[in-house]
């Protein structure tokens, strides 16, 4: 026998002559998702991932679709993991310091999810580095608690 608590979403094995708490449900064996459902009002909503959870699960997986009003030949769905964010964030600090993009290069390729390519003048580099900061560094505090909505992966550059 089984005593399901916190809006089914923890059980514990007992007796078959437990007597169950206030805020226990009873099973003879591992309850299903419907009878949870029906047993705990808010079992659906103590299932749904945490703002945080799902912020957490954006910088390890996540994308962002990416608009460009100058050039929509950038427009795209781009990876933006901590990896990427990594990488992105390198040649974005390779510039600032003067460096230019990488091999002299006048525009960098970048791949989308699809594995197109698409180049990138400096400028653009540069505004494409911040708007993915800025979205990382939302999706962080979301991890921390101080932010309750995730940021939109919706992204915008001249």
């Amino acid at each position: 026998m089984f005593a399901y608590s916190h809006d089914g979403t923890s059980f514990r094995a007992v007796d078959p002559d437990h007597v169950a708490a206030a805020d226990e449900v009873l099973f003879q064996t591992y309850a299903t998702v419907e009878q949870l459902t029906a047993a705990f009002p808010g079992y659906a909503a103590a299932r749904l991932p945490s703002v945080a959870q799902q912020a957490a699960s954006c910088l390890q997986n996540g994308t962002i679709h990416l608009a460009c009003s100058s050039d929509p030949a950038l427009d795209g769905t781009y990876a933006a993991t901590l990896a990427v964010q990594s990488q992105i964030a390198a040649i974005a600090a390779g510039i600032g310091v003067g460096l230019g993009l990488p091999q002299g290069a006048t525009t960098i390729p970048w791949q989308d999810t699809a594995g197109t390519d698409h180049a990138f003048t400096q400028p653009q580099f540069l505004e494409f580095g911040a708007v993915v900061r800025d979205y990382a560094f939302a999706l962080i505090r979301c991890t921390q608690g101080a932010l309750t909505t995730l940021p939109s992966p919706a992204l915008a550059i001249a």
